[in-house]
């Protein structure tokens, strides 16, 4: 089948200036691509980590995750040794161009191979990136093969066109990388600096001090109890909660664990209302600057009470709800601004771990967060590193915020240089 044999398609919304006259693109489902011999569409085997530990090797091993594109891990043994596209069938998950190297996809994978000469792999692999994004898969409607033959068409210009669209956005996934990399390396710097400026389990002095402070002698060392009282919290559940209107704002757990920063400021949350109960709170229970709310519940170990520091709430009342735990300075021993990174310290955080509790949920409860070991600088020493974490801090956002903005600039452009059709 020749690409004049088929019925015309359409144009994209941007073009390059050199094919603006060059007519429209050519329409074909993946069924019809494929009985025609231009791709085939696989599936992958079964490979699970008691074989990659069997069978260790430098060959990668690409599974159905969309972190680090989709790398499972490394293999003694390849399935493939050449340029494929590949994408996640559980869970909906991405496409992504495999360019020619020996690796192997679990059977929670598809490829898509191409053989004729009149596509290009890359241009391929975007357009379906496009329209894969428009769906949404989960672990009922899955991607297989099977089904994405039938629900894709692709649009297909000159090879000369698909080879400049293909060009450009590789262009942009490689400064989204860069960008990606950069971000990356402030956070384990960050790691890195945490690591160094607060002691060590066991120890009572960090490894790192600001000169000043290299004389001052030993943190002091206390109780989670001796430092913070715990202020009761009530349960919301979402339904409870709205972003229209209200008196009374509610920080949820998972809220904490996905969107607010460590250092909780209003100005630049977005924070829910509480419907309909707006009577039921002591003023006590309203948060004020230094007070710190904490995760008391989570599936996953490494997050489990993870915590945020109230620096600024302005004229707004809010409270801490679901699966949260309150907590505030008994004697105001800590600047407003440090008790969040105390509670990021490797040595603490190990020790909340160990205090969680539960089979799938894991929990904390108050009683035993309060045995939590806390050492505690002069204040002055302690506005010394939160000034120092919060700027890097501030990096680390503004790194976040650029690398948004390039994946958003990649995504309204896609949307640009694809017309975009699925299947009923």
């Amino acid at each position: 089948m020749n690409v004049s044999e088929h019925k015309q398609g359409v144009v994209p919304r941007l073009r390059f200036p050199e094919f603006r006259d060059a007519g429209p693109w050519e329409k074909h489902s993946l069924a019809d691509l494929e009985n025609n011999g231009w791709i085939e569409l696989g599936r992958g085997q079964v490979i699970s980590q008691i074989d990659i530990k069997e069978h260790p090797g430098p060959y990668p091993v690409y599974s159905s995750s969309t972190k680090n594109d989709g790398l499972m891990g490394k293999y003694g043994r390849f399935m493939f040794d050449e340029e494929l596209i590949t994408w996640s069938i559980d869970g909906g998950g991405d496409f992504f161009y495999r360019p020619k190297h020996k690796f192997s996809v679990t059977n929670v994978c598809g490829y898509l191979r191409v053989y004729s000469s009149l596509l290009n792999n890359r241009f391929i692999a975007f357009q379906l990136q496009t329209l894969h994004a428009s769906l949404t898969f989960d672990y009922q409607f899955k991607a297989h093969p099977s089904v994405i033959r039938k629900l894709y068409t692709i649009h297909v210009p000159s090879l000369l066109e698909q080879q400049k669209i293909a060009d450009c956005l590789s262009s942009l996934d490689e400064l989204i990388q860069l960008e990606t990399q950069k971000l990356d390396a402030l956070k384990a710097h960050k790691k890195g600096l945490m690591q160094q400026l607060f002691p060590r389990e066991g120890e009572t002095t960090p490894r790192l001090r600001f000169p000043e402070f290299r004389d001052a002698g030993p943190w002091e060392v206390k109780r989670l109890g001796e430092v913070y009282r715990l202020i009761p919290t009530k349960s919301f559940s979402r339904e409870r909660l709205t972003y229209n209107s209200g008196a009374v704002r509610n920080i949820h757990y998972g809220d904490i664990h996905t969107k607010y920063h460590a250092l909780f400021d209003i100005e630049r949350e977005r924070v829910p209302f509480i419907v309909g109960l707006e009577n039921e709170f002591e003023d006590d229970c309203y948060c004020v600057p230094g007070d710190i709310v904490f995760a008391d519940a989570s599936e996953d170990l490494a997050d489990i009470g993870k915590a945020i520091e109230v620096v600024n709430v302005g004229s707004e009342k809010v409270v801490a709800g679901l699966h949260t735990l309150h907590a505030r300075q008994l004697a105001n021993n800590l600047v407003v601004g440090f008790g969040c990174y105390l509670f990021q310290a490797d040595s603490v955080r190990d020790q909340i771990r160990k205090q969680a509790q539960g089979a799938k949920v894991l929990g904390i409860s108050a009683s035993r967060l309060k045995l939590v070991r806390l050492l505690l600088p002069e204040k002055e020493e302690q506005q010394k590193i939160a000034d120092c974490l919060s700027s890097l801090d501030e990096l680390i956002t503004l790194q976040a915020q650029k690398l948004d903005a390039l994946k958003a600039h990649k995504k309204g452009l896609m949307q640009q240089l694809f017309p975009q059709e699925i299947s009923a």
